[in-house]
């Protein structure tokens, strides 16, 4: 079961200060207390995460080439192939290669022109969700760091307003799933946290003016 926490009027704010409330804000005392909830099992989750993500940086500065920065001397040879990075741009290219639209096939013979049919409206859909460029950002992830996220969200505006699936890689690094959890269907819960600009916040809320400036949450920056 996932749980998402939206405290009313405040889904924009920083948790925590959510939680105590601001001048001028009136929050109710249960969004608060959601809003102390959510802070508790985001905590919790980067606890139980931090034995593992603590390598990701390590990880990510191999396939940039970037692991020996800091540790070379004048009497050490820079002369390096890049294994890691090679071998992953490898793996991901045949990921992506392989992959095609879903076909659609008719079990019976009167079916076969419906298939036909669906089957190109499901590469229209395909080719508008943008899945086929965006799917190698979290296959590559996946590759470095065995974790690799992307959100199917369901946007309304398209098709004339009836709707179509779209495909957007998230950072492994702002995904928290709740302790002890191997795989969502185990997870109670699952939290997207990151830092956004203070524009983002002015923009998608109307009192976001009367958010504090600063970074809530340094290690998510």
């Amino acid at each position: 079961m996932e749980a998402q926490f939206t405290p009313e009027g405040a889904k924009d704010l920083p948790l925590q200060k959510a939680a105590l409330g601001y001048p001028g804000l009136d929050i109710p005392q249960e969004d608060r207390e959601k809003a102390k909830l959510a802070w508790k099992c985001l905590q919790d989750a980067k606890r139980f995460r931090q034995v593992r993500d603590r390598h990701w940086p390590r990880w990510w500065k191999l396939w940039e080439s970037d692991h020996y920065s800091g540790k070379i001397v004048q009497t050490i040879s820079r002369a390096a192939v890049n294994q890691v990075f090679s071998s992953i741009e490898t793996f991901v290219g045949h990921v992506i290669d392989i992959l095609v639209p879903p076909d659609c096939y008719a079990r019976r013979q009167e079916y076969r022109e419906k298939a036909k049919l669906l089957s190109k409206w499901l590469q229209v859909v395909w080719d508008r969700s943008g899945a086929r460029s965006e799917i190698e950002h979290p296959v590559r992830s996946a590759a470095v760091t065995g974790i690799g996220w992307a959100e199917i969200p369901w946007d309304e505006t398209l098709s004339g307003g009836k709707g179509e699936p779209m495909f957007d890689p998230l950072d492994e690094r702002t995904m928290f799933v709740s302790p002890h959890a191997r795989n969502l269907k185990q997870a109670l819960y699952v939290v997207e946290a990151k830092n956004v600009p203070r524009e983002f916040v002015e923009g998608a809320w109307e009192l976001g003016k009367k958010v504090p400036p600063g970074v809530w949450d340094p290690t998510l920056s």
